[in-house]
């Protein structure tokens, strides 16, 4: 990597310019005190892997290029690979300049180890200044240190085929009770009522279920402060995430630990699974003829007087400084409560098309 820090910095000026704050707006500078060259490609180390997030990743780098003298070098990794790999690319000699991923808790871990900089500066910058205070905050690490800038987000919900859904005579839920009496009418029809998808490389996606299950039975000031470290998993409060869990189980698909989040998906829409917990990704591995049918229902509400809040991970880039200083990156999901307005088809289509296609800027969760 070679010591550009001010070429970093332009990327992000220049992308803004372009119109295209959300994506490249994160590739931000360091505010190293090292003398910098002014020669050289900044290089972006990007786990955008998806066909259509890869394409617009390349389009936004060409729009930077077009803004000045200075060009990006794209580097896109499996996001698998990405994944395991992160600490290795945060640690090395020599690290890309600016990398994309998730801002919170376990990025928090990195900035107490000095690996990501201090942006400060750059969130003062007029581009920023129509960032929600939710977004600034996962973007701050614990020391009160700008360390990420968002690029775009992404939600979960319940996901499920409308024609199925009619085939077989059932609706949306509205409570867990609902939703329970739904899987039950799902299973009489031979139908696996919820897809899971966490076998091969994807078993993280199980994950949301303990999230959302928390969110709805502790709330997710208790949820944040559990995976920062201060609660213990063993607590009642845990304990009883388990037990509703439990009360799931039986309505997972059988081969739902066995396949991809990707065959999962054609489960559901071939109607051999009725729906599934998964974030608008999943539409990367689905026909596009298909999106006009597919529909979502927010995860079911268990205890109403628990504030209701949503998970919608935002991506975030960030740069790394010089060999000789640290390294910067990104890590966790976001809750955010929202009020629920009535969402229409043609806005869940946008929705699902354009999360690998437009990070540019990505509509609010219409809930």
């Amino acid at each position: 990597m070679t010591n550009h820090q001010p070429s970093r910095r332009r990327i992000l000026a220049g992308l803004g310019a372009a119109g295209t704050t959300a994506l490249l707006s994160g590739c931000v500078t360091s505010t190293s005190s090292q003398k910098s060259s002014s020669k050289g490609a900044v290089t972006l180390q990007s786990n955008l892997s998806a066909p259509q997030a890869k394409a617009a990743m390349e389009d936004l780098v060409a729009a930077f290029a077009k803004k000045g003298s200075r060009h990006a070098d794209l580097n896109t990794v499996a996001a698998e690979t990405f994944r395991t790999q992160l600490p290795t690319y945060l640690t090395s000699a020599n690290p890309p300049d600016v990398y994309t991923w998730y801002p919170g808790s376990v990025a928090d871990a990195y900035a107490k180890k000095n690996l990501l900089l201090d942006l400060d500066d750059v969130w003062a910058s007029p581009e920023l200044k129509g960032y929600s205070k939710a977004l600034h905050t996962l973007c701050t690490a614990s020391s009160g240190k700008k360390v990420f800038v968002p690029t775009t987000y992404y939600w979960w919900g319940m996901f499920y085929r409308k024609s199925n859904f009619a085939k077989w005579g059932v609706s949306e839920p509205k409570s867990w009770d609902d939703f329970l009496d739904l899987c039950d009418k799902l299973k009489s029809k031979g139908v696996a009522p919820i897809g899971l998808g966490a076998g091969g490389n994807t078993a993280w996606v199980a994950s949301a279920w303990f999230d959302y299950l928390d969110i709805r039975i502790n709330g997710a000031t208790y949820h944040r402060e559990l995976l920062a470290g201060q609660h213990r998993f063993d607590d009642p409060e845990v304990r009883k995430v388990f037990d509703r869990w439990q009360e799931v189980l039986p309505y997972f698909d059988p081969n739902g630990t066995a396949v991809a989040f990707q065959d999962a998906t054609t489960s559901l829409l071939n109607g051999r699974s009725g729906m599934m917990l998964i974030g608008t990704f999943f539409a990367d591995a689905a026909p596009k003829n298909a999106l006009d049918d597919i529909d979502f229902f927010r995860f079911p509400v268990i205890d109403s007087k628990v504030p209701l809040a949503e998970e919608a991970p935002p991506t975030a880039t960030s740069p790394a400084p010089a060999p000789a200083a640290a390294t910067k990156s990104s890590i966790c999901c976001a809750t955010s409560p929202r009020p629920r307005p009535r969402r229409s088809t043609s806005r869940v289509r946008r929705a699902l098309s354009c999360r690998a296609t437009r990070m540019r800027r990505t509509p609010a969760p219409p809930w």
